[in-house]
């Protein structure tokens, strides 16, 4: 009798991640108003929220929330939501995470961040969201790469930008002992490799002294 109940437990808790990712709201809602627990899992380690916000499906994805979704939640390549949100380039998803307290500066098992993943994918707006919700600009992958290396190295100028604008780093090296500079050179964009050539000529100049100072 209990093992007829744990199976059919396990069953609808199955089919909620399933309809999630088939952007089946109707048997989504149906399951939640079941009982079905919203933060069962897949055999990946999915829940029903990151495979909403792996597919961009905005409406379950906050229809999920309303549930008590858990928003750090991680599935078996450490991913959360948020990284699954900025990975497709959804800020609408992400920003409804953050609201709910989403960790933005998470990192999966290869150590990236969702910062990091925006910049990969030139979205300036969400990448400038996490950064005005406190992701650590300088943050590195298992690689040692920065979101500024990513973003130069795509030569994502506008991205770049942002990120020289908001700190980041622009004489970090990787693990290999690559530069900023080398990322940015590997773009074969001569705007992005003015702009980080300028950025480290002004990070490394000398700050004029006020009134002329000593010459």
């Amino acid at each position: 009798m209990f093992f007829g109940k744990e199976f059919n437990r396990k069953a609808s808790e199955s089919r909620l991640v399933k309809a999630a990712k088939n952007n089946d709201i109707k048997t989504v809602r149906s399951l939640l108003q079941s009982g079905t627990d919203v933060n069962a899992k897949d055999r990946d380690g999915n829940t029903a929220l990151m495979s909403a916000a792996h597919y961009s499906y905005t409406d379950i994805a906050l229809l999920l929330l309303a549930h008590n979704a858990d928003v750090n939640a991680r599935n078996n390549d450490g991913s959360t939501a948020l990284i699954l949100s900025a990975f497709n380039r959804n800020t609408d998803i992400a920003s409804a995470l953050l609201a709910r307290g989403a960790d933005v500066n998470a990192q999966n098992n290869d150590g990236y961040t969702a910062l990091i993943l925006a910049a990969c994918n030139d979205v300036k707006t969400l990448a400038k969201l996490f950064v005005d919700k406190g992701a650590q600009v300088n943050a590195k992958n298992a690689a040692g790469d920065t979101a500024l290396m990513l973003a130069a190295a795509c030569g994502y100028i506008d991205t770049a930008q942002m990120l020289l604008d908001s700190k980041a780093n622009v004489h970090a090296q990787n693990k290999g002992g690559k530069s900023v500079f080398w990322f940015a050179q590997q773009s074969n964009k001569a705007d992005m490799i003015a702009t980080i050539a300028r950025a480290m000529n002004g990070a490394a100049a000398p700050k004029t002294p006020k009134n002329g100072g000593p010459k």
